[in-house]
């Protein structure tokens, strides 16, 4: 990742000495540009934002400026006030994502600036007009900021569907009841991303001109408490409380409620203590308790993910290099004030600022040959195993695949409207004339009957003749053949069919040639027992 962009927006900042105080979501996505930016400016240092945060990147975030850690966000204005308290004679430059320096505005005497990422830090810092003691300048309303939204929404998706899969051993969201509750920008996203993934969506607005437009977007619009009854999933991306404490009767039973907000605002978690089970749910995601259970009454219960805090987090919201248009947005921001002399209030940026960063990222994509925009396909690939009793190893049935020069597993493309369970039984047959007779379970630990997600990795497949390079979006599955299926089963040098010893391939790598990942996935199989 290059950040060209977004360093030489940085050098055009007129600075004269200022001192940067960010309060940000520190994550993978953030981290290179927070580097950056402190290589290059003076700082005070970074605020974590706590439901977001990776611990690996605030380590490392660490040995080159402070990091205020904070056990609740509720705590960060306090946190901003006294930090700018302790460094009262440096004149502070706040970079803000969330408006928190809205609460205490009127004791900032040293602050000179806020720049302002989100919508609901936008209203924060509208609502506190009167008291600002510093001109804010927000990206929230820009044109800028509408291409981020169009990602939040397919993040959301993404962070949705493995949570079924991780979590709750569901296929998918095809064919899931899916209720967005507001239909603005990242709402709009969110319908989106589930019509790709063939979901039904319902969508309710408490605008009436939204949920016309929602109509004419082709998504069914409902009346809220009449449609909670009969929905799977639903996803709160208003910014504001959308089910409240009198809607969780109408829950459907076992109903999983889902954040693609900022913040904890979307349910009423907080009150929800009366309801809550002795049930926990851990998935494989990098945080405890994500999926709690509560009890309306005995026999009818729903399900909150994360604690209401925003889903994509979970999976580090992770936008790649689309995200050097934000934080170029936001350097932008600093530019503009510093350039113009801006009374105690809210600004948007101006477009010619907006445009000058757009056209930087479209001169970037557009030098670009055909051949390096890459499309993304889904596969299912099933690790078929059997276990040589005499020497006590595994084998593992590898294809030589031609068009790539590659030993690769069993598998192929996912086809239109089929599940990747369903595609993995197919491959199998149609490649091998066989079934398997295990799946193996890693979250159990375990060997099962039906067909159960191993893991899902992001594959580049290589250019080959008419077919350009693209990605294969790869849900893995682990299963165990029989030796009665081996008669079927055309393996040797005439066939594309190999059974190969997987140690011989984790020794052997000039012999065998895989993919890097298909060896990382080998050593996890090495020490699956047999069944």
């Amino acid at each position: 990742m290059s950040l060209d962009i977004f360093k030489k927006t940085i050098k055009k900042i007129p600075l004269k000495g200022e001192y940067f105080l960010f309060v940000v979501h520190v994550t993978k996505t953030i981290e290179p540009y927070l580097k950056e930016w402190v290589a290059s400016c003076n700082t005070i240092g970074i605020i974590s934002i706590p439901y977001s945060e990776n611990k690996d990147v605030k380590r490392r975030l660490s040995e080159i400026t402070n990091i205020y850690e904070v056990s609740n966000y509720q705590k960060i204005p306090d946190f901003i006030k006294s930090i700018c308290e302790e460094n009262i004679k440096k004149k502070i430059i706040l970079i803000e994502i969330g408006g928190y320096s809205a609460e205490v505005a009127r004791y900032l005497k040293n602050v000179i600036l806020s720049v302002e990422d989100t919508n609901q830090g936008y209203w924060r810092f509208k609502n506190k007009q009167a008291y600002l003691t510093y001109p804010v300048v927000s990206i929230a309303k820009t044109e800028l900021k509408k291409l981020e939204n169009k990602l939040v929404g397919q993040s959301v998706v993404f962070s949705v569907e493995r949570m079924l899969r991780d979590c709750f051993r569901q296929s998918c969201l095809t064919d899931k009841n899916v209720l967005v509750l507001s239909y603005g920008q990242i709402g709009k996203a969110v319908c989106n991303a589930l019509h790709g993934r063939f979901s039904k969506v319902y969508v309710y607005d408490v605008s009436a001109l939204r949920m016309i437009e929602a109509y004419l977007d082709g998504f069914h619009i409902v009346d809220k408490k009449s449609i909670l009854p009969y929905v799977d999933i639903i996803i709160g991306a208003s910014g504001h409380r959308s089910i409240s404490m009198d809607d969780l009767p109408f829950l459907a039973d076992k109903a999983i409620l889902v954040s693609g907000s900022s913040r904890q605002v979307e349910f009423p978690y907080e009150y929800l203590d009366i309801y809550k089970t002795e049930k926990e749910f851990r998935g494989i995601y990098p945080i405890e308790n994500n999926i709690e259970e509560f009890e309306v009454y005995k026999g009818k219960s729903f399900f909150v993910v994360y604690k209401g805090q925003p889903i994509n987090f979970i999976d580090d919201s992770a936008f790649g290099d689309t995200f050097e248009i934000i934080l170029s947005g936001m350097a932008q921001c600093v530019r503009y004030a510093l350039e113009e002399n801006l009374n105690n209030d809210v600004y948007d940026l101006p477009k010619q600022y907006q445009e000058e960063i757009a056209e930087s990222y479209a001169i970037k994509k557009i030098s670009k040959t055909p051949k390096e925009f890459f499309e993304v396909h889904k596969a299912a690939t099933a690790f078929l195993l059997n276990r040589d009793s005499k020497l006590n190893k595994w084998k593992v049935l590898l294809v030589n695949h031609k068009k790539i020069g590659k030993l690769i597993p069993v598998g192929g493309h996912v086809e239109r409207g089929e599940t990747t369970e369903k595609a993995v039984l197919r491959e199998v047959l149609e490649e091998t004339n066989s079934s398997i007779n295990f799946f193996w379970d890693n979250q159990k630990m375990r060997w099962v009957k039906k067909p159960v997600l191993f893991s899902i990795q992001i594959e580049k497949i290589p250019t080959f003749k008419e077919v350009p390079t693209h990605f294969h979006e790869d849900y893995m599955y682990v299963g165990f053949l029989s030796e009665k299926y081996f008669d079927k089963i055309a393996t040797g040098k005439r066939s594309r069919l190999y059974w190969t010893y997987i140690d011989d391939v984790l020794t052997d790598r000039q012999k065998y040639d895989v993919f890097p990942e298909t060896i990382k996935t080998f050593r996890k199989l090495n020490i699956i027992p047999s069944p």
